[in-house]
């Protein structure tokens, strides 16, 4: 019997780079166990417009968008020019 490997989701490659680097330079993202509630209460209301405050690396963003619905309309916004992206 062979097992099948399931392909890795792209968005979950990245967003474990971003919880790494965020470690690296010790700006964490708001990583995977706050990031299971966000992605459920997405997930629960199905938001079709979502505003995203304070971008920092994307982390929330890339999250949001993985767990919308296809439609999903994410606006990002940072304030602080110096934050990296």
């Amino acid at each position: 019997m062979q097992v099948s490997k399931k392909a890795a989701d792209p968005a979950d490659t990245v967003l474990r780079e971003i919880e790494e680097m965020g470690q690296e330079i010790l700006h964490p993202s708001i990583g995977p166990v706050k990031g299971k509630i966000l992605a459920e209460i997405v997930r629960k209301h199905k938001p079709r417009k979502i505003l995203e405050v304070g971008a920092l690396y994307g982390y929330s963003a890339i999250l949001i968008a993985k767990n919308s619905p296809a439609n999903a309309e994410i606006t990002s916004v940072e304030k602080d020019p110096d934050t990296p992206r």
